[in-house]
């Protein structure tokens, strides 16, 4: 293998290490951001469920 050949491979190597950290970087991020997606919907649940339902009002049940 030639020197030239050998700079290029090493050089690509490390191109590849660099691009996968990048992408383990961004997965993370787009992870952290998904799981605080998940985390509010759910929060939104909770406090609808816990919302009072509207036969719960009083009034006789919808007797205008």
């Amino acid at each position: 293998m030639t020197t030239g050949r050998r700079f290029t491979l090493r050089v690509a190597g490390q191109g590849i290490e660099v691009l996968f950290r990048f992408c383990a970087t961004f997965l993370d991020g787009v992870r952290e951001r998904a799981n605080r997606l998940i985390e509010q919907s759910m929060e939104e649940g909770d406090r609808i469920s816990r919302a009072p339902r509207p036969q719960d009002w009083g009034g006789g049940g919808g007797d205008w």
